[in-house]
């Protein structure tokens, strides 16, 4: 039984940013240098913790159908009669009774929609552990364990007490050790089991009662393989030729994939259109978030607004890198739409081709309790190039920061002004032998498009050609100018010594 939600939810909202997460997270490092969670918990020593309730709870024997009782008087207090509550508990045990009930959903839901096997509940002085079998997510086992002291207010006294209050197997700091140890071997659950368990589980509160009407949903009868596959990615030649729909690039890794589908689509160049592709990601999605999909957050992969994934268009080869976000982030890959549409003709060499942004029929539940709804799908730039620095990628005696630069002038050369040069944002593309720019959230442009730059071009063309043409005439006008000006100097000279000469000629006539 999940936790319900009480009003509609903003359809820019998901009920997860509404709730909040877990409030701690176990991770554990894997032998390939990636990262995964394996163990969330919530920690609160206020006092009246529903912990203790259910300790007492268990103490009393009363937990036998405490679920079933609790969820079927929930509205007791509108309508139901006292006589109705007294049968179950009295009225000032009901609300601890209510937030028992809570404690627990919010925490088996976390568990479920995380994916994640093992979970505690830590009040100061005793601690609930939690575990969902893989093979069975309506069963919730616990294990209430108490490490509670006596209150001894003289250190010395409450030294000396402590020392023999428990073995040190019997210890919170062992428990918590060997739990953590268990919680280790685990391996979260694939996306294919999160929304499955989700839609086959209730909620509660929930806006009607349970009439045994529910939807059944199996667990997958085929566990996806948890293994990620080596299809390598394609070149970014080849998905800027699919957009310019060109011929195929020989170089491309995946090529003999893209022309096996191309004679199946009696196709001479791709196989598919960009747009093609993107309804075919969307329908791959939507069936089976496990097949040819990859989260590439376990890698470090993920930024303030999304997480990266890798994703192959099965049958085609199509293999490229997918930015992912939740519902409200939907503004974010708007944004760098529009930056990667006015850098469109600069796409593949300083920046990833940009394949399109799609809306997901079936959100993506990641373990970090965050459900993806909208993707931007990108060729891969390439390794970041912290991590092609430190793995010898890059050429020899090459300079990042000045590579950065260049490709930051040349951005802005095409109307995208990216001042957030870090090196997190920056990748080496060996295909390009160049740096790419691949995060432009905080980029800006006065452009709303390409065709919106070319059309500024072909202005500032006109403009330009308008002031040279003026230019040059005015250098005629001023030559024509001039050119007159000394020939009626000339002829001005010219009528000066005739009439000199006529002076001449009259006094030696008349000397």
């Amino acid at each position: 039984m999940l936790p319900g939600n009480d009003g509609e939810a903003s359809k820019n909202v998901d009920d997860r940013d509404r709730a909040g997460g877990p409030h701690r997270w176990g991770i554990a490092a894997q032998s390939d240098k990636s990262q995964i969670p394996v163990l969330i918990g919530e920690y609160n020593n206020k006092a009246g913790h529903p912990v203790k309730r259910l300790g007492q709870l268990m103490q009393a024997g009363k937990l036998d159908d405490f679920f079933q009782r609790v969820t079927k008087y929930k509205h007791w207090e509108k309508g139901t009669s006292e006589a109705e509550v007294d049968h179950i508990y009295n009225q000032s045990t009901w609300a601890s009774n209510q937030q028992v009930v809570r404690m627990l959903c919010r925490n088996f839901h976390h568990m479920i929609a995380t994916g994640i096997e093992y979970a505690y509940v830590a009040t100061g002085d005793s601690v609930l552990f939690l575990r969902v079998p893989k093979d069975d997510w309506r069963t919730l086992y616990y294990h209430l364990c108490d490490f509670s002291v006596p209150s001894v207010y003289d250190a010395a006294a409450r030294r000396n007490l402590n020392k023999g209050l428990r073995a040190p197997h019997e210890t919170a700091a062992a428990y918590f050790a060997s739990f953590c140890i268990w919680a280790s071997q685990s391996t979260p659950r694939p996306a294919s089991w999160i929304s499955a368990a989700e839609m086959d589980l209730k909620r509660w509160p929930s806006q009607y009662e349970d009439d045994g009407s529910g939807t059944t949903c199996k667990l997958p009868t085929q566990p996806p393989v948890s293994v990620p596959w080596t299809m390598p990615y394609c070149t970014q030649a080849c998905l800027g030729s699919m957009q310019r729909q060109k011929a195929l690039d020989d170089k491309c890794p995946n090529v003999q994939l893209h022309r096996e589908a191309a004679a199946r689509h009696g196709a001479f160049r791709h196989p598919l259109t960009v747009d093609e592709l993107r309804d075919r990601v969307v329908t791959q999605l939507a069936t089976n978030a496990d097949q040819d999909c990859e989260c590439l957050g376990r890698h470090g992969l993920f930024g303030r607004h999304g997480v990266l994934f890798k994703i192959t268009v099965t049958g085609h080869g199509y293999t490229f890198v997918a930015k992912g976000v939740r519902a409200s982030d939907r503004e974010v890959l708007q944004h760098e739409e529009r930056m990667y549409r006015v850098a469109e003709d600069v796409q593949g060499q300083i920046v990833p081709v940009f394949l399109g942004v799609i809306d997901l029929r079936q959100a993506i539940p990641l373990h970090s309790y965050v459900l993806v709804r909208h993707m931007m799908l990108l060729s891969y730039a390439g390794p970041d190039v912290q991590r092609a620095l430190r793995e010898g990628l890059l050429p020899p005696n090459s300079d990042l920061e000045r590579e950065g630069l260049r490709t930051q002038k040349e951005l802005r050369a095409e109307g995208v002004v990216n001042e957030d040069v870090r090196r997190p944002n920056m990748a080496w593309n060996d295909e390009e032998q160049r740096v790419m720019h691949f995060d432009l959230y905080r980029a800006t442009s006065e452009y709303r498009s390409r065709e919106d730059k070319q059309r500024e071009n072909r202005i500032l063309m006109v403009k330009a050609w308008r002031k040279e043409r003026a230019t040059r005439l005015d250098a005629e006008r001023q030559a024509s100018l001039k050119r007159k000006w000394d020939e009626y100097q000339d002829g001005s000279v010219a009528q000066d010594q005739d009439a000199s000469q006529t002076m001449c000629d009259d006094q030696s006539r008349y000397g």
